[in-house]
């Protein structure tokens, strides 16, 4: 039985070992061109060079997204571009555009990835793609499980889906709401999330204002309870969207996902039960970071008004991400760089790489000099006692004030 890739995002090198550290199989990311995340941190060359060679001492992958709807005044860059990607070898691309795909093709020798962009919703087009040297078709979001049962059996390409994260209301990604609203092109990597925007509704024969409403605001989607679906299915790839948050979303998704999978992959495998997952539990966790609440999109059915969250766009979130262990000397300290101001005493987490988490209420803070501190400032190098079971790249975070209350 095929047991699924679990595919995180790293929206810069830190995130890609974050993702790794946690239990990711693979990573995609995206370079400083020709990516739909213009906003994210992306790659230069050189430091796409570090994380395939990072990622190749792993054995694990690396794909880079080449997904933008290319215009004619593109191409002049895409080409030296591409050939300056084709030695550095990252172990696919994921591409959208038809004409981008056949520029991949004849100037690289690297494997090419259909993104979802591309919407492809049934086996027909998904066997043309593989015609044109695709390897792997990123399904269309609009494909329920149900459906991806019966291509499966028809194409003989790996399939991969979205599992957790961020939805949109335009058709599998393609979206023109920014271009209208911020003369930004939203298919060239200039997306400014217009769909999550409050509009007002106005009477179209007084003109008057009858209410206002996040019309197109999709809720995130959580696909755990699902996952022995993906895996029946034979569903190559599961997908987490979100190169642009932070490391604690990046951590906790990844080894939540994973121990999901190797649950239901281990009991499916031997035709036993699997209810002895506490999936209540790693739902909560995965509720504490920050999340527009969620639903299962359209892989149970085809996504309606239920997806939508009317009321806000602001994100729930329990816990605030304080910052990333760096380094460890056992015995000794951990060394953490800080993101978000704490003190000593201060209820604390870790969250070791297992998904896990250890309570901590640090005595001492010190900074990278050994000066004794009373407040870790962000952007700073600071040294806390060490912690067994804490490993490199393992994030903290602490419950926000109004989450202790409740």
């Amino acid at each position: 039985m095929l047991k699924p890739e679990i595919l995180a995002p790293a929206g810069n090198l830190e995130k890609l070992k974050v993702a790794f550290a946690y239990g990711a199989d693979a990573v995609y990311v995206g370079g400083t061109e020709f990516g739909l995340r213009a906003g994210a941190g992306n790659f230069n060359l050189y430091q796409l060079q570090e994380a395939v060679d990072y990622t190749n001492k792993l054995n694990k992958k690396i794909y880079l997204v080449l997904n933008v709807m290319a215009h004619n005044e593109d191409i002049d860059r895409l080409v030296p571009y591409l050939e300056k990607l084709n030695e550095i070898q990252p172990h696919a691309f994921i591409v959208a555009d038809a004409g981008v795909l056949e520029l991949a093709r004849k100037h690289t020798k690297i494997e090419l990835h259909l993104s979802t962009q591309a919407s492809s919703t049934n086996a027909f087009a998904m066997e043309f793609w593989k015609k044109q040297g695709v390897t792997r078709i990123v399904v269309a979001r609009e494909v329920t499980l149900e459906e991806a049962k019966e291509i499966r059996k028809n194409v003989d390409a790996e399939l991969e889906m979205f599992i957790h994260g961020s939805m949109c209301t335009s058709y599998s990604g393609k979206c023109t709401i920014s271009n209208y609203t911020a003369e930004r092109d939203a298919n060239r990597g200039g997306c400014v999330q217009s769909c999550r925007f409050e509009y007002d509704l106005i009477d179209a024969e007084t003109n008057e204002p009858e209410d206002n409403a996040n019309l197109m605001n999709s809720k995130d989607l959580m696909a755990l309870s699902v996952i022995p679906d993906f895996i029946r299915c034979e569903i190559d790839s599961l997908k987490i969207e979100g190169r642009m948050k932070s490391n604690l979303y990046v951590a906790n998704t990844v080894a939540i996902y994973r121990k999901a999978v190797d649950h239901f992959y281990e009991k499916i495998s031997k035709n036993e039960p699997y209810d002895d997952f506490d999936l209540v539990f790693w739902q909560n966790q995965l509720s504490e970071v920050s999340n527009r609440t969620f639903e299962t999109g359209s892989l149970l059915k085809t996504a309606h008004g239920n997806t939508i969250r009317y009321e806000t766009a602001s994100y729930n979130s329990e816990v605030d991400f304080i910052g990333t262990v760096k380094d460890v000397v056992v015995g000794k300290f951990l060394v953490v760089e800080v993101k978000s101001p704490f003190s000593p005493f201060e209820n604390l987490q870790i969250q070791l790489c297992t998904g896990e988490k250890i309570k901590l209420q640090p005595q001492n803070v010190f900074s990278i000099s050994g000066e004794k501190l009373g407040k870790a400032k962000p952007n700073s190098l600071v040294l806390l006692d060490w912690v067994e079971g804490v490993n490199k790249f393992c994030v903290l975070s602490k419950l926000k004030v109004a989450a202790l209350k409740g």
